[in-house]
């Protein structure tokens, strides 16, 4: 994490405030819980370093904390190994800008999809399902995806492709296609944006009621 602070900070001084998207990969599930409390310290004291706690606008007209938005973004996976042996490692992807709008959708479960715009119009979103059958939910949650970018996009500014990750215990390539996604298309207004997963199994969630996480960007 200092690391990463480092570079950030090298990169024109920016700091964990510019993250849009964090993903951290553990090998033993009894990493989680120190996995969580790190990166919300880490999120508390960034904003404590800086002397300020932006707010965005929420998807209900509220402004949010957007150390509130990062710690929620974390996606925790547990793998069977990482690359030179590491127990643990971090991936973030990293804007110009902090955020501007937030979209959440939560349910019950553990179900939850959190969708994000910066100032130039690429979209970020992270989310889980429970249900075992990952087709079922993207169509669902396509509805409130098409939503948020009708509401919060200019007809100009409307993403043209993007990609994702998909994490699953596991995944089924088979006569009846099931999670065989292949290139995924978003209908948005008139137009498509197509999305590229990349399918990534891994042995367990930071939550048992976890069959599928998911993250990405569309640009």
């Amino acid at each position: 994490m200092r690391h990463l602070e480092r570079i950030l900070d090298a990169r024109g001084g920016k700091s964990l405030a510019n993250i849009a998207e964090v993903v951290c990969y553990v090998t033993d599930q009894s990493y989680i819980t120190d996995v969580k409390d790190i990166w919300i310290k880490r999120v508390e004291n960034c904003f404590k370093a800086h002397n300020c706690d932006l707010f965005v606008k929420a998807s209900d007209n509220q402004d949010i904390s957007l150390a509130h938005y990062l710690q929620e973004i974390l996606q925790i996976v547990v793998v069977p190994r990482l690359p030179k042996n590491a127990l643990v490692e971090w991936q973030v992807v990293a804007i110009g800008n902090p955020i501007v709008k937030i979209y959440t959708v939560e349910e019950k479960h553990g179900e939850k999809l959190m969708l994000s715009i910066d100032e130039k119009s690429h979209v970020f979103f992270a989310g889980s399902t429970h249900q075992p059958n990952w087709e079922e939910k993207w169509e669902k949650e396509r509805l409130a995806v098409d939503h948020f970018l009708a509401q919060n996009l200019n007809s100009i500014h409307i993403p043209k492709e993007g990609h994702m990750k998909v994490f699953g215990q596991r995944f089924f390539v088979d006569s009846d296609n099931r999670n065989n996604f292949g290139r995924l298309s978003l209908p948005c207004r008139e137009t498509q944006i197509d999305i590229l997963p990349n399918l990534i199994p891994v042995k367990s969630f930071s939550n048992d009621d976890i069959s599928y996480a998911f993250s990405g960007i569309l640009y």
